[in-house]
């Protein structure tokens, strides 16, 4: 799968492609340094995920006091969101 992260006025900060073997999951954040070790701290952005494969996913984000925490429900998507 391809990863790309975007900062908030929709530039591409980072991109990296994880190779998954079937039903092998994963579960980390942008900074753990397997994934983007020199990635910044965000403050606002997305992140896109392509894959050729269907995946699931699930979105946690708050800030670094953890006074807010909000989780985003597991999403299947198998069809093309973003080209």
């Amino acid at each position: 799968m391809q990863i790309k992260a975007f900062g908030i006025y929709g530039d591409k900060v980072a991109e990296k492609v994880l190779i998954l073997d079937p039903g092998q999951r994963i579960a980390r954040t942008l900074t753990d340094p397997d994934i983007w070790p020199e990635l910044e701290v965000l403050h606002g952005g997305y992140v896109r995920i392509k894959s050729d494969q269907p995946i699931a996913g699930q979105q946690l984000f708050e800030d670094r006091s953890l006074s807010y925490m909000s989780a985003i429900a597991p999403t299947i998507r198998s069809d093309v969101m973003f080209d």
